[in-house]
């Protein structure tokens, strides 16, 4: 699935949209089994927080919530806003 694109079980679509974003940026490792966008061990907490998200956004309300919560959280803090974008 491309990720512009949208199934019908997504149940949370900007959670799904925020998830493959992440998965984009945190998509592979180097060489040395680091994370090729924040460089930290391979799979770093910004691909799993994604991989959930994106598996979140295909569930009901309350798995969608916690996640939406999760990645924003992050984002709050100076340090991971810089990693994840």
């Amino acid at each position: 699935m491309s990720r512009l694109a949208k199934a019908a079980d997504i149940t949370d679509p900007l959670l799904w949209r925020d998830a493959q974003h992440m998965l984009g940026r945190h998509s592979s490792p180097d060489e040395q089994d680091q994370c090729a966008w924040c460089g930290k061990a391979w799979p770093c907490d910004a691909r799993r927080l994604a991989e959930r998200a994106a598996a979140a956004s295909k569930r009901g309300w309350r798995e969608s919530w916690t996640a939406r919560h999760d990645i924003n959280n992050l984002r709050s803090l100076p340090r991971w806003r810089r990693e994840f974008y």
